[in-house]
């Protein structure tokens, strides 16, 4: 597995607030050990909702050739841009198996995912992050959902089947580093109204959104 080029500036964007420059290979390894516990995993997107962006991984072309043999099938044809279903679908009591949903998506899916899975990341009773993950196979995901969940942070009663066959989260990581500059910027802007006012943080915030 590994980071596509976006994933990799956003990372860069992010490590400056950071000051931590192991997230990059963090969340690459974390892939990659998603893969090893499901081995048809295709792709995996990370939503961060505190940043707003989305970092994506995905198989490498060896690795999807080796999936695929012949078949033209490679990282760059796994992204499309419809909105992020959002992380409310989540339903307690445990996965939501929605057939329907995989049947009348299949025909748009990239490059040959056949399921995914929806992991809620949760902090203090909120929904501060989530994993989206990709696989080749109807059901890849068959028992391994705590698993998955462990290895993510995540929340596994709220995990949700086949919310993106389309892989519409990783669309939102092309657009990661754009986002995480125009944050940046904010910052620089409310940190100069504060000094000017002697207001705090929040108080410049709202002078500048005004």
């Amino acid at each position: 597995m590994r980071p596509i080029p976006e994933t990799v500036t956003a990372i860069d964007e992010l490590d400056a607030y950071l000051d931590d420059g192991n997230l990059l290979e963090e969340m690459t390894l974390s892939a990659t050990t998603a893969r090893g516990l499901v081995p048809d995993v295709l792709a995996v997107a990370i939503t961060d909702h505190q940043h707003g962006v989305t970092f994506s991984f995905v198989a490498t072309d060896t690795e999807l050739a080796a999936m695929y043999g012949t078949h033209d099938v490679t990282n760059d044809a796994m992204a499309t841009d419809p909105a992020l279903l959002p992380a409310s679908t989540a339903v307690d009591g445990g996965p939501l198996d929605e057939p329907e949903w995989q049947v009348s998506a299949k025909a748009a899916a990239a490059a040959g995912v056949c399921s995914t899975l929806t992991l809620p990341i949760i902090e203090s009773a909120r929904v501060v992050g989530s994993v989206n993950i990709y696989a080749a196979s109807d059901d890849s995901f068959a028992h391994r959902h705590v698993e998955l969940a462990t290895l993510f942070g995540a929340w596994a009663p709220g995990a949700v089947a086949n919310a993106d066959l389309s892989c519409s989260a990783l669309a939102l990581a092309k657009d990661a580093p754009r986002l995480l500059r125009a944050q940046a910027a904010v910052d620089v802007a409310t940190g100069l109204i504060a000094g000017a006012r002697d207001i705090d943080m929040t108080r410049a915030l709202n002078y500048l959104m005004v």
